[in-house]
């Protein structure tokens, strides 16, 4: 059944004020609900640990997906997986309507269809989303794809050519944080997918690429104020 407005426990955010916010919490499998909202303030870079479709009815939006943006028009339907930073941008203080999707990551398996949100997009039209910087972009491709591997500051520079104070700066204003607290939350979402398959808390913080469990217990327990043996 649809609702007007999220209620107050699934618009909880965990603020992080070096990086992105995790938004709200699905305790079932599945939420839908309807907005029609003027946004007064900036909404932050964030993402969920559940799926998300929108279903966009009127207004102008444009939303930043991982490097990528999106721009939707009334008709269109937006894919978001779970555990991608993004940021709606309203340009204009005008109403938009959008019916929105929670889908738990458990369900989703269940159901048998993860093809679906395997990346995020428009769907049917992939060619309207364009690189908010094509090399950042790259450069968050390429931290994605190789969590587990050495992903210094200094490396990033020389593997994309690009000065320290000059990757900080884009990658910030590309994601709304730094490639570090990137790379590092990334690595705690990926730590959690292991955990919840069932590796114990150090073998996960490993394979997501953390040096030892101590790097990785602080990282958690600043992310989400519980130890990963608790999670």
């Amino acid at each position: 059944m649809a609702e007007k407005n999220k209620t107050k426990s699934n618009n909880t955010e965990n603020i992080n004020p070096d990086g992105a916010v995790k938004r709200g919490y699905l305790k079932e499998n599945i939420r839908i609900f309807t907005l029609n909202s003027i946004e007064e303030n900036a909404i932050p870079p964030h993402y969920h640990e559940f799926h998300k479709i929108i279903f966009f009815s009127s207004g102008k939006l444009e939303y930043n997906i991982e490097g990528n943006t999106y721009r939707l028009l009334p008709g269109d339907i937006l894919i978001i997986p779970a555990f991608f930073i993004h940021q709606p941008v309203i340009g204009e203080k005008i109403p938009y309507k959008r019916s929105v999707i929670w889908i738990s990551t458990a369900a989703v398996d269940e159901l048998g269809i993860g093809e679906l949100f395997s990346r995020p997009g428009i769907l049917g039209r992939d060619e309207e989303s364009a690189p908010a910087d094509p090399l950042m972009r790259d450069v968050i491709t390429y931290i994605n794809d190789n969590l587990s591997e050495n992903l210094t500051i200094e490396h990033l520079c020389e593997m994309f050519y690009i000065s320290r104070t000059r990757l900080i700066a884009r990658f910030r204003e590309v994601t709304g944080t730094t490639p570090h607290q990137y790379i590092i939350q990334k690595r705690i979402m990926l730590a959690t997918r292991y955990m919840e398959e069932k590796n114990n808390a150090a073998q996960a913080g490993l394979k997501a690429g953390f040096s030892d469990y101590s790097a990785f217990y602080r990282a958690f327990v600043r992310e989400y104020g519980i130890s990963p043996r608790d999670y």
